[in-house]
């Protein structure tokens, strides 16, 4: 089950909760369906103006080789898709331990990933030929 901590203002001021998605410890299905009922009530219930920090543990791959976590994936992907309606609305940050670098969340983007303390946000670029 996602559980709810609140978010010091002195990182941002728009941000008013996160939410950590947990470790395998449920199924797939029940992180979905907490994560949607999460979604919603914030969307209908959240502070107007303020963002909701989504915290997941290894549900993107960002470097060749990085393990997926099958259960945190769902959420990720759910929270993405509620971006693409409500952009300022929430944040996704993925990490790979238990600490986000300093100055993480006062960054401005709405999807980081965090990997042995380097923070990566996704960018588009031009293809080189081979």
């Amino acid at each position: 089950m996602p559980t709810t901590a609140s978010t010091p203002s002195a990182s941002s001021a728009s941000i008013s909760s996160r939410v950590v998605i947990p470790p395998a410890a449920v199924t797939r299905r029940e992180v979905a369906s907490r994560t949607l009922a999460l979604v919603q009530r914030w969307l209908s219930d959240g502070p107007a103006g303020s963002r909701l920090v989504v915290v997941t543990r290894d549900a993107v791959r960002v470097r060749p080789g990085d393990a997926v976590d099958p259960v945190a994936a769902p959420a990720w992907g759910l929270v993405r898709s509620a971006q693409s309606e409500e952009l300022d609305r929430f944040v996704l940050v993925d990490v790979d331990g238990d600490t986000l670098p300093p100055g993480t969340l006062v960054a401005g983007e709405p999807q980081l990933a965090v990997r042995s303390g380097e923070v990566y946000r996704p960018r588009l670029r031009r293809l080189e030929p081979n």
